[in-house]
């Protein structure tokens, strides 16, 4: 998510960090320019993941089938949103690296890359954890719960902008974010023990979610995952060259095939009695959605700790501890791309190159596909990882060529807004939407709160534009069907969220973690 700077001359660092982190053979980096132009073709693809992302988490059903995950093995388009996430994170790590080199030393760099792991797995954590829905009435001599609530809410949004201002000072930069990581935990601890010893409320009482809910606290989840990816894929690129990252990559998927493939688990009632086990009645290699060593190991930690339960639905969770490791893979094959992207030759040349690496990388996951393991988000195959660095350097190759080579950037703008303002956007289309849910409305507004009034208003403009087309024509009409109204919806989130970065932009306020 970080944004891409200049990267200053002969970076004094080590032959192979030099070259890891800057893409630059050491011999080439006197003759490095001073200031490196912005990519901003990566800030377009970058908005566009995000903005991606946006349409889709906030579509109701019904959904068209692209827009939608898929079941199992296979892939959609919105499959390709998370894994693009990552990838870009990996791109943009030698430019933010890069720049860092000429005025730090390993272990500045390396603090730095942890600390920005720590805010983004905090930032999740603190969007998770913030009480919007699910409240009961209080009753009578509880009041306290109300201002309990409302302090926690207070406490969440204070933790993500404390997360996001550009401190000045760099100790507050690097120590801010574990305190509120460590803070953020203890008070999760303190709730569940206030919960824990308040009696005297009825059976059915709900005392909401987020961290009024600590058991079922979701500790898993997209910056989350994104923060522990790229905290030990930074690293790995910090002390090694680009041979060595590919050779990380390979072996990460490699030893996660051969986790899920060779290591024995206990199997579900589901499984057919003719499935090979081995002697203890154990069965090996399975990847159905019941039964799987993934699957297995999530089930595991969540019983230890206290939380198993079905709100995670049929499968425990998308971002499980297993399928951690190929996604560090898919952010240390954006790194080798950032690295080719930061070479000597002519833009027209490094476009091509994205493009060619882009096919033969997408050609490789589908083989993997076919020989190794099935192409699936939920478990992470290490063919999905390939399958989608190769569809995500194809894409960035294409903007790259359009954007940075030929120069036609006016149609990118609105992408370029949410580009550049990454994490804003990102966080900020979370909290906006948890903050509209918890403000309750007058039973005069036809809504319980100001997220019911902003979706009934955005249908209500709908069925009034459909019977306007119908005095037209019949069949202009008869767009107005459920997977439009949702897509429409969706869609006007995503204006809005894109207005609220505009502003950012045009006051030149770009927030970085």
């Amino acid at each position: 998510m970080s944004t891409i700077e200049a990267v200053p001359a002969t970076p004094p660092l080590s032959s192979p960090q030099v070259f890891a982190v800057t893409g630059r053979e050491p011999s080439q980096a006197g003759s490095l320019p001073a200031k490196a132009p912005r990519l901003t073709s990566l800030d377009v693809f970058r908005g566009a993941t995000i903005a991606a992302m946006v349409l889709v988490n906030m579509q109701p059903e019904p959904k068209y089938w692209p827009l939608d995950h898929v079941q199992w093995h296979g892939w959609t388009p919105t499959d390709l949103i998370f894994p693009f996430f990552l990838f870009i994170m990996g791109v943009a790590t030698p430019f933010s690296l890069g720049k860092r080199a000429a005025t730090g030393s390993r272990k500045t760099l390396l603090a730095h890359i942890w600390a920005r792991a720590i805010s983004l797995f905090a930032l999740g954590e603190l969007l998770t954890g913030l009480p919007y829905n699910s409240f009961s009435e209080i009753p009578h001599g509880y009041e306290w719960i109300k201002a309990l609530r409302l302090a926690l809410a207070v406490l969440c949004v204070i933790g993500v902008l404390l997360l996001l201002i550009p401190w000045r000072s760099k100790a507050l930069s690097l120590w801010l974010p574990p305190i509120v990581f460590v803070l953020f935990y203890v008070a999760a601890v303190a709730c569940h023990l206030i919960i824990k010893h308040t009696s005297g409320l009825p059976d059915d009482f709900s005392w909401g979610n987020g961290l009024l809910n600590p058991l079922h606290l979701r500790i898993p989840g997209v910056l989350q995952r994104i923060g522990i990816c790229y905290g030990i894929a930074a690293t790995i690129g910090l002390f090694f060259g680009w041979r060595m990252v590919l050779l990380w990559a390979i072996g990460l998927m490699t030893l996660y095939s051969w986790l899920m493939l060779t290591v024995p688990f206990t199997p579900s009632q589901y499984v057919d009695k003719s499935v090979p086990r081995t002697a203890n009645g154990k069965v090996v290699g399975l990847l159905t959605k019941t039964d799987n060593l993934s699957r297995r190991v999530d089930e595991w930690l969540l019983i230890r700790a206290g939380r198993w339960n079905h709100a995670y639905g049929s499968y425990p969770d998308n971002e499980g501890a297993l399928s951690t490791l190929p996604s560090i893979a898919e952010v240390l094959l954006g790194i080798l791309a950032g690295v080719w992207l930061r070479t000597f030759r002519p833009a027209a040349e490094r476009g091509m190159g994205l493009l060619v690496f882009g096919l033969f990388t997408l050609l490789a996951g589908l083989a993997l596909n076919r020989w190794l393991m099935p192409i699936n988000k939920n478990i992470w195959t290490p063919s999905f990882t390939v399958f989608t660095a190769g569809m995500a350097l194809l894409c960035l190759g294409t903007v790259f060529y359009f954007v940075d080579v030929l120069g036609r950037r006016a149609w990118a703008l609105p992408f370029k807004i949410y580009g550049m303002n990454a994490i804003a956007a990102f966080v900020g289309y979370g909290l906006l939407y948890r903050l509209l849910i918890v403000i309750k409305l007058k039973k005069e507004t036809g809504a319980p709160n100001a997220w019911g009034w902003y979706e009934h208003h955005v249908y209500m403009g709908m069925d009034q534009l459909a019977n306007a087309l119908g005095h037209i024509t019949p069949r202009l009409a008869a767009f107005n069907t459920g997977e439009n109204r949702s897509l429409v919806f969706a869609l006007s989130y995503v204006v809005v969220v894109c207005l609220l970065m505009s502003i950012l932009y045009v006051c030149k306020i770009f927030v970085k973690v």
